[in-house]
Order: C-alpha cells, then sequence, then structure tokens
C-alpha cells in the first residue's frame, strides 16, 4: 500500500523499500515547509481578496467564528455549519455497564470537534527533492556557549545550537530566531558555523523575559547546500536566571511607541531588561552622549525611580527637567543615534539603548 507523507514528515528511503521516520535510508523525499501562522496566513487572505479590512481584523473575525460556534455546540449539543466549509459537532464515547448506567467521567467521555466538509487534500503542481538523508540538518540540542545545561540559555554567553549539518548561511536563506508563547518573534544573528554547531548572538531584546520563561528556538537551514533543501529546526529553550550588570531590552514612554520619548510633565517611563535589582539601579541618564560614549553633553534628570522587580523599574520625565535643547536639535541628535538611555548602579553602568525623541 502506498504511504505519502504530511508536511512535517519526511519518507526515508533504502534501496525500494522505505518508511516514514526511519532514517537508517540512504535518500530521503522532502516536502517539510515551515508553517505560515496567525497574522502571515491573514495577510495573505487581506492580499489575495483584497479586503478592506486589517490583518488583525480578518483574524479576529475568523478566531471569533470558530470560538463561538464552538462554545454555543458545547452549550446546546447541536451542530454547527458553515455550508461547505465548517462544522462543530459533539461525539461520546466510553463504556458502560448496561443500560441503566449513568455518566461516569472516569469511563466516559464528551468532546466538541471541529471538522472540514470540503475535501482537505489537493493535488498541486509541486514536487519533492529526492536527497541523501546525510545532508538534511538535524538539530539536537540548544544551550549557552560555555554551559553543559541543554537548552538553557544565559544572557551572558551566545546561543549555541548543536547537530548535524548546521552550517548556517544568510545568503542562501536561512533564517533563525526565538519566539515566545504570543507569538512574539526576535531575529537571531549567526556570528559562526560549522557541522556540528551553529552559534548565535544573545538578542537584547530577550533580556525582558524573566528566568524561567520558555522560548521555542527556531532556525531554518540549508545545510550548507545552494541547492540544500530549507529544513525547518526547533527546540523548546528556558531562560536562566540572570545577575550580572543591568542590561536594557526596550523601554515605553506613556503615549509613545517603544523606545520613543518625549518630555511630557509625568509620563511613566518603563524600562524593560534583566539584573535590575541585583545590585539595585540608583540612577538613570538619558540624553546626548559625548566624548567617545563617557560622557554626556546633555541629560535629561529622569525622577521617581522605582526597580519594580529584576526585569522591570519605572521612572518619570517632566518637562520641567528639559535641557536647553529645541525640538529640532532633539529630534536631529535622536535621528543620529547620539541620544541613549543609560542605568547606572554603585559598581556599574548598563548598555547604552538608542532612544527617538518625539514631540
Amino acid at each position: 500500500m502506498a504511504k505519502s507523507a504530511t508536511a512535517d514528515q519526511t519518507i526515508y528511503f533504502k534501496g525500494k523499500e522505505w518508511a516514514i521516520g526511519d532514517k537508517s535510508g540512504l535518500y530521503a523525499q522532502v516536502v517539510r515547509k515551515e508553517p505560515l501562522k496567525n497574522l502571515d496566513v491573514a495577510r495573505e487572505v487581506v492580499n489575495v481578496r483584497r479586503f478592506p479590512h486589517s490583518p488583525e481584523e480578518v483574524l479576529n473575525v475568523f478566531t471569533a467564528v470558530v470560538d463561538v460556534m464552538t462554545q454555543k455546540t458545547g452549550t446546546d449539543l447541536r451542530p454547527r455549519i458553515i455550508e461547505g466549509y465548517i462544522k462543530t459537532d459533539v461525539s461520546s464515547g466510553g463504556s458502560m455497564d448496561n443500560i441503566k448506567s449513568p455518566w461516569d467521567k472516569t469511563k466516559n467521555w464528551c468532546k466538541i470537534a471541529i471538522s472540514l466538509l470540503k475535501d482537505s487534500t489537493k493535488l498541486i503542481d509541486g514536487s519533492f527533492r529526492n536527497v541523501e538523508t546525510s545532508l538534511i540538518p538535524e538539530l539536537n540540542f540548544v544551550t549557552a556557549l560555555g554551559s553543559d545545561i541543554q537548552n538553557t540559555i544565559d544572557l551572558t554567553a551566545d546561543i549555541v545550537a548543536y547537530g548535524n549539518r548546521m552550517q548556517f548561511n544568510a545568503e542562501l536563506g536561512d533564517l533563525a530566531w526565538l519566539e515566545d508563547a504570543h507569538g512574539e518573534k526576535i531575529p537571531l544573528v549567526c556570528t559562526s558555523s560549522d557541522v556540528a554547531q551553529a552559534v548565535f548572538t544573545f538578542p537584547t531584546s530577550a533580556a525582558a523575559y524573566p528566568a524561567g520563561t520558555k522560548l521555542t528556538f527556531h532556525m531554518v537551514s540549508r545545510g550548507g547546500e545552494v541547492d540544500g533543501i530549507a529544513t525547518p529546526l526547533k527546540k523548546e529553550v528556558v531562560i536562566a536566571e540572570y545577575r550580572g550588570t543591568p542590561v536594557i531590552a526596550y523601554f515605553a514612554q506613556e503615549g509613545k511607541d517603544r523606545n520613543e520619548f518625549g518630555v511630557d510633565a509625568n509620563a511613566t517611563v518603563t524600562v524593560k531588561g534583566a539584573g535590575f535589582t541585583n545590585p539595585n539601579v540608583l540612577n538613570v541618564k538619558l540624553g546626548k552622549l559625548a566624548d567617545g560614549g563617557n560622557t554626556f553633553t546633555y541629560s535629561f534628570t529622569p525622577t521617581n525611580i522605582r526597580v519594580v522587580d529584576a526585569n522591570t523599574l519605572t521612572c518619570k520625565l517632566s518637562a520641567a527637567e528639559e535641557p536647553d535643547q529645541t525640538d529640532e536639535q532633539l529630534a536631529a541628535d535622536s535621528d543620529a543615534g547620539l541620544i541613549v538611555l543609560r542605568l547606572y548602579t554603585q559598581t556599574a553602568k548598563s548598555n547604552d539603548f538608542p532612544a527617538r525623541y518625539v514631540a
């Protein structure tokens, strides 16, 4: 009987014999692709159908339809059908001792099923690649450089992905990123790679996640081959506890976009990062760097500095604290990357985080 591979499976061949998942074969029929999700799918719908709505609105409507169909079916047990496309229904099962046996949650179950009403398969003019299995990248584990703790990453070290055929080449279209539970992606920059490992710089923006946060490491690699298969790889990783010098991941001021500031009276600035409580942050400066970054030509003086936790602090910027600079001068300096946010402890200072002035 013929077998087929789904989008996340590979058929491996050994002579004329083959099986799904048996990696002892010599060749592989590969159809794997990294799936598009959520807003990416909604953007396609908007572009193809030319809807006068944003991708967010389309996604919200779709999820609302499925959620309401499911909830209502679970309430009155009546199936819901969108003609020709989707159906929600209730199914039950289990075992009973006799015809009068009552419901017993240890023996019986009842669930809502969502099913497609149209044929879910369709032939396309696509093709598969028949490649040697030894050329297909494999990811074994991810760790922090210099650490022996698998699938744990640390703000103090680069991220290392170990496996086979781990050559990474951005020019060929290889990609890597971290993704949180909400689908937010943080791109990773590869600094070196070879057949056994790929090394990535720990992204500063990931410092905002508290210790113990679970992220997913994603990597799409062609194994260094120009005509290689773009193979999606992933591992769940955990953020390790950080006790070093404060690191700014980003900041947000009321009424401004992320990493923008204005000298609005009594506006609260929330800074996210790591290492804010060990040792405590004693001062915050926001201003124009000079003298090779050692001093400030001018700076604001945030007040009401409050360390909320290891990853969060708040302060206030007041119009009364504004240096003798025009809005145009401040905007020009920020556009040139000269205005930064910096945190101070008793013995150290944080990274200099670029800030954009918006009047």
